[in-house]
């Protein structure tokens, strides 16, 4: 995990300094336009950088497939815990709904016709 994170970050800090030293180069080839020798200097100096370039583009491939198998790793250990989780809930809903899944609500419909009865009786009586 933290070999993953590492990495990343050095690719990104590796890639902007190639960013930078090939913005450097743009502006050396402008001001150099009049002189051979600098023109050439600044030749290799570009031929090396692309050299540089394609040697970090060749790491970075093998790095992504590294950093994906890290991804899917995090992802699922991220997955397992919200589903534990869930879990857990489902059993708290399962505890509290055991009443009427298990015993078909008789005790419900137990309490509910106490209650009916009970308020037709006050009813009843309010009448008389």
């Amino acid at each position: 995990e933290e070999a993953a994170d590492k990495m990343v970050s050095q690719f990104k800090a590796t890639q902007a300094a190639i960013d930078v030293a090939k913005r450097l180069l743009q502006a050396r080839q402008k001001d150099a336009a009049g002189n051979a020798a600098q023109l050439e200097t600044l030749k290799d100096l570009s031929k090396r950088m692309t050299a540089a370039s394609s040697a970090v583009f060749k790491h970075k491939k093998i790095a992504s497939t590294h950093e994906a198998k890290y991804l899917a790793k995090k992802a699922i250990a991220e997955a397992d815990e919200i589903l534990a989780g869930i879990e857990e809930e489902v059993k708290k809903a399962s505890v509290v709904a055991a009443p009427l899944v298990e015993e078909g609500g008789e005790r419900f419909l137990v309490a509910a016709s106490a209650r009916t009865l009970a308020q037709a009786w006050r009813d009843h009586m309010k009448a008389k």
